[in-house]
Formats: C-alpha cells, sequence, structure tokens
C-alpha cells in the first residue's frame, strides 16, 4: 500500500506553517484541500515499523535504504542500506547488555582524508575476528598506529611510567646473545640497550 503523502503548507512569507493532508473530491468531483495540521499541535507522524528490506522512513532513489524496526520491541531502531541491517542504536536502559551502536560485522568505523565526510577514509576502527579490533588506513589488515598515554594488558589496570631513568650510553644489540655464557659487558649492553627501547616506547622516563 502506498504510503499517505502530504504537503507543506506556507504562510506569505514562506515560512511553514503545518502539514496539508492530501485534498479530496466533492461529490461534484471538485478539489476539497486537506485539512492543515499545524506544527504547534506537536502530533507526532508515526510510521510503520518497515522491515530491512522496506524501511519505514526511506528514498525514493533508494527504497531500501533508511530507517526501521526490526520488531516490535521497544529502544532500539536500525539503519537499512541498500536492504542489509547495516547499524542499530540501542537504549542501555532497555539492552543493559548491549546498549550503544551495533554495526554489522564488515563496517568500519573511519575518518575521512578531507572535510568532506564522503572523502576516502585514511583511518578506521574494524573488527578483525571474535574479540579482535585493528587499527587500519581504510583498508582491512593495512594495519596503522595507536598513541595512547597508558595501556593495561592482560587485564590489567594499566600502569605508571617508571620515572627517574637517564639515557644510557654503551647500548648494544648483539645477533646471537650468548645467554648463560654471556659475559659482563655483553648483559650490561644488552641491558641498557633494553632500558632504551622500553624509554623509547614510553614505559620508562627520565
Amino acid at each position: 500500500m502506498e504510503g499517505v503523502r502530504a504537503t507543506y503548507s506556507l504562510d506569505a512569507n514562506g515560512v511553514v506553517q503545518g502539514l496539508r493532508a492530501p485534498n479530496t473530491q466533492d461529490s461534484n468531483g471538485a478539489d476539497v484541500p486537506g485539512a492543515l495540521i499545524p506544527l504547534g499541535n506537536a502530533l507526532p507522524i508515526l510510521a510503520i515499523s518497515g522491515s530491512v528490506a522496506a524501511p519505514a522512513y526511506s528514498f525514493s532513489a533508494s527504497p531500501s535504504t533508511g530507517l526501521f524496526k526490526r520488531d516490535i520491541s521497544d529502544g532500539y531502531f536500525s539503519v537499512a542500506v541498500a536492504g542489509t541491517n547495516n547499524a542499530e542504536f540501542l537504549d542501555p536502559i532497555t539492552f543493559p547488555l548491549a546498549g550503544g551502536i551495533r554495526i554489522h560485522p564488515s563496517s568500519s568505523l573511519s575518518w575521512a582524508a578531507g572535510p568532506d565526510a564522503g572523502a576516502v577514509a585514511d583511518t578506521a576502527l574494524k573488527r578483525n575476528a571474535a574479540g579482535v579490533v585493528e587499527i587500519n588506513n581504510g583498508t582491512a589488515g593495512t594495519f596503522r598506529d595507536l598513541i595512547a598515554r597508558k595501556i593495561g594488558l592482560n587485564g590489567n589496570a594499566p600502569p605508571a611510567q617508571k620515572t627517574g631513568f637517564g639515557t644510557p650510553t654503551g647500548a648494544g644489540v648483539l645477533a646471537n646473545f650468548p645467554g648463560a655464557t654471556a659475559t659482563l659487558a655483553q648483559c650490561s649492553q644488552a641491558i641498557a640497550e633494553i632500558i632504551t627501547d622500553l624509554k623509547a616506547l614510553g614505559l620508562y622516563g627520565a
């Protein structure tokens, strides 16, 4: 069934006064203007729930892209893109374990390279696998970098930076560290190199 169509009603200054329902016809076939619904009446314009294939609010050029609800449950709505449920916005009170934004597994949260959001992305967060998130350049598998103040590993709280370390001298990398037979000088060089690297990573500070 085709949806109800309405038009805007403007005053003499071009200000929207409300929505006008479609015209009807009297018994003589003459047009009768539809009723005016003033915007000030705060009457909600409600739509059917729709579906992923035919969203409730969509576009004439892309009728399978828009907003819909996949069932009658309250507290969320979904976004269909070309007939695919691409994202859902869930109320955290109604859905305490899954509240927030949930997106399709092939989707990314990305940043455009320029001021137009339609530009090619150069930075993105993407699901790599179950429980794994990657940072890439907009292309899956082409990894990029993360800068952070602190990062906790294996469920631990991020540690504070260890400070008081100067810049070691005499650091060196041994291609084949001799392990248990290493000399004192070789151990000192290796320790100096480790401290230098930890400072470069930000775990140690001056």
